[in-house]
C-alpha cells in the first residue's frame, strides 16, 4: 500500500506491521498496541508508536488500496489450495453477514448510523439517540480457517442488505464469478432484489431460515 502522508516520521509500513501484528495478536486497542510496542512483545520487532501514529497514518489511506491488498491475498490463498475441504465436496462456499460495533449515546462521526432507543436514566425511561455503525463481512467458511474476502460499512439512509449487494459487486469484479461457488446467508436477505442481483453476478445461493 502506498504512503500518503507527506514527511512521515514512521513510514507506513512499520505503521502497518504493527497494525497487523496487533490484530493478529487480537490486541483489543490502538492503546494496548502502542503499549506493547514500547515495552512489550512488539519492542523489538517495531519500536515505538503512538496511536496518534495509528490513527493519522489511517485515516490518510485509500480505502480501495486496501481492499485490492485483501484481493490480492485472496488470489493467493486460493492458488495455494487453502479452501480445499471434503465436506463442502470441492465448491468454494462463502457467508455473508452483517455485525454492530461502536454504538455510543454521546460519541459519533459524520457517518454513524442513527436510531432512537428507550433508556432508563436516573430511573426514568428517556428516548435518546443512539450512534452506532454496522459492517458487512463476506467470509470463505468451506476451508479449515475462515477467511475475509471483503468488509464495507453501511452508509447512512442504506440498509444491510444493499449495503452487501455493493460489497458482493466489489468482490466479484476484483475476483472474478468463478472465484467462489456458493454464498450462504440469513434470512434478512431473502429479498428479491438481492437474489436477483446475486444471480446476475452468477452465484449460487442457500438462504438459513
Amino acid at each position: 500500500m502506498p504512503e500518503r502522508r507527506r514527511s512521515p516520521h514512521h513510514p507506513w509500513s512499520k505503521a502497518f506491521a504493527a497494525l497487523f501484528l496487533g490484530a493478529a495478536a487480537q490486541m483489543s486497542s490502538l492503546l494496548e498496541i502502542e503499549a506493547e510496542c514500547r515495552r512489550g512483545s512488539l519492542a523489538k520487532r517495531i519500536g515505538p508508536l503512538s496511536n496518534n501514529t495509528f490513527a493519522y497514518a489511517m485515516q490518510r489511506q485509500n480505502p480501495e488500496d486496501l481492499f485490492a491488498l485483501g484481493c490480492g491475498v485472496a488470489r493467493q490463498i486460493k492458488r495455494n489450495a487453502m479452501f480445499d475441504s471434503s465436506w463442502s465436496r470441492g465448491f468454494v462456499v462463502a457467508a455473508v453477514d452483517g455485525i454492530e460495533i461502536c454504538s455510543s449515546y454521546s460519541r459519533c462521526c459524520p457517518r454513524c448510523l442513527e436510531r432512537r432507543v428507550e433508556r432508563k436514566i436516573d430511573g426514568q425511561v428517556h428516548e435518546c439517540i443512539q450512534y452506532y455503525h454496522r459492517i458487512v463481512a463476506v467470509v470463505v467458511v468451506s476451508g479449515e480457517v475462515p477467511v475475509p474476502l471483503g468488509l464495507r460499512f453501511q452508509q447512512p439512509g442504506e440498509c444491510e442488505v444493499a449495503c452487501a449487494r455493493l460489497l458482493l459487486q466489489g468482490l466479484v469484479q476484483s475476483l472474478g464469478k468463478r472465484y467462489f461457488d456458493i454464498l450462504v446467508a440469513d434470512a434478512i436477505y431473502l429479498q428479491k432484489p438481492f437474489i436477483e442481483h446475486i444471480e446476475q453476478l452468477g452465484l449460487r445461493w442457500l438462504i438459513n431460515l
